[in-house]
Parts: C-alpha cells; sequence; structure tokens
C-alpha cells in the first residue's frame, strides 16, 4: 500500500466498479454497512402494494430500496402510473423497471421534489412507496397544499451499529441513519472528513460531530465519489 493512499469508509454498500475507479486514483475504499433494509412482508402492506399496481395513478418514489421492492411484484406487468422521482441511481432504476416515459418529474432531494410536484400540479392524489425512516419534508410540503398522499410504508430501516478499526482520512455517509449507527459505536479523529449525500445528512454529521462535513452536490453514490475525489485532488 502505498504511503500517500487515501483511505476512505463507505457506510454504504458501493458499486465495485465505483471502488475501482477510486483505486485508479489513490483512494482506497473499505465498505461497512450501518444500516439493514428489510422488505416488509405482511398481509396489509402486500395488499395495498397489488391495489396500487392496478391503478392509474400519481407515484413517488425518493428510494432507490423502494424502487426495487415494487419491482420485484410487477411480474411482467407496468402498472399505468406517472412517476415522480429523485434523481440519478433512483430515476434509473424508475426508468428500468417502469419505463423513461413514466417519469413526469425529478429533483436533486424529496424537498425540491416536493416543490417539482406542487409547481406542476398535475394531481390532487399520489401514492408514496417508502421506508420507516424517511423524513416528513415531502409529505408535510403536500400536505400544506392540501394534497393527499397515501404512504406505503415498504421497507424498515434498521440501525447495524459495528465498531470499525483503524484510521480514514474520509468517510461518506448516506442517509442520517447511517450517521446514528456509526456514532453509536464509533469515535473519529479531528482530522477526518465526513461527506454526506444531501443536507439531511450533512445535518446529522454537524450535530454528531464538529469535524469538517463536505456535501456533495447532488444525490448519489456516484456523485459522492466524484465529490471526495475533487476534495483529494
Amino acid at each position: 500500500m502505498a504511503n500517500n493512499e487515501i483511505k476512505i469508509l463507505s457506510t454504504s454498500a458501493l458499486p465495485q466498479g465505483l471502488v475501482q475507479q477510486a483505486a485508479t486514483e489513490n483512494v482506497s475504499i473499505t465498505v461497512q454497512t450501518f444500516i439493514n433494509i428489510e422488505p416488509v412482508d405482511n398481509i396489509e402492506v402486500q395488499q395495498e402494494i397489488e391495489t396500487a399496481l392496478l391503478q392509474s395513478a400519481y407515484v413517488i418514489f425518493t428510494s432507490q430500496h423502494a424502487v426495487e421492492i415494487i419491482a420485484a411484484e410487477l411480474e411482467g406487468h407496468i402498472p399505468d402510473w406517472r412517476i415522480y422521482c429523485i434523481e440519478n441511481r433512483t430515476a434509473r432504476l424508475v426508468e428500468k423497471y417502469f419505463g423513461k416515459e413514466s417519469i413526469v418529474g425529478t429533483a436533486a432531494y424529496a424537498e425540491d421534489l416536493a416543490n417539482k410536484i406542487i409547481e406542476d400540479g398535475e394531481a390532487e392524489e399520489f401514492i408514496f412507496f417508502t421506508g420507516n425512516k424517511h423524513l416528513p419534508t415531502l409529505m408535510d410540503k403536500l400536505d400544506d397544499e392540501g394534497l393527499y398522499v397515501q404512504e406505503i410504508i415498504v421497507y424498515q430501516n434498521t440501525p447495524s451499529s459495528v465498531t470499525v478499526s483503524g484510521r480514514y482520512h474520509g468517510i461518506m455517509f448516506f442517509s442520517p441513519s447511517a450517521v446514528e449507527s456509526f456514532f453509536a459505536a464509533n469515535k473519529i479523529s479531528r482530522a477526518t472528513i465526513l461527506f454526506a449525500t444531501g443536507q439531511t445528512t450533512a445535518n446529522a454529521l454537524q450535530k454528531a460531530s464538529t469535524n469538517p462535513v463536505i456535501m456533495a452536490n447532488q444525490a448519489g453514490k456516484e456523485e459522492m465519489l466524484q465529490t471526495v475525489l475533487d476534495y483529494y485532488q
């Protein structure tokens, strides 16, 4: 290992291609997940999903996990949905499973997506597939505008605190849940740089630590890695 190699910890799984890309830039990434994602498996949620698949509806996705869980229920059927979603990885998954033509609006973050929905004024009712730990920002904004959102919790986000050994130049965080889980079991050097995928994650880091926080311009693992590479160049 080169003496000047930059060591980074990712608190979420990364595509192997991104790890290899970082290595070509002399950045070594160690992956250790700090949250577990488990699909909700009960009759009530299954019935809600099945009913939604048969409806002509406006649908919201702010998480790639939710997209993948719903896609597993399609069984070759493409529903008549008009979809608002977060950009980058989530939008690419929506395009893959539901078709590019299904996407009617995207934004970088949940608050921006809510503003987009309000500005478009295309519908008054929406179905929001999400996890149990999402922030209320999007739903609160839509509710303030008199829009009805049927929230369907399709996965559980639970902490998985792990003690890590060694020191890292930087640590990548992709959710407030991962921040909480990490700092429940770990302390860091004052020199460690913290990287956040968005404002809510950055806010959580600023509450948990006084270390410098660098926020990616857009949500997404590719964008996060580029932020890291740009910082250390």
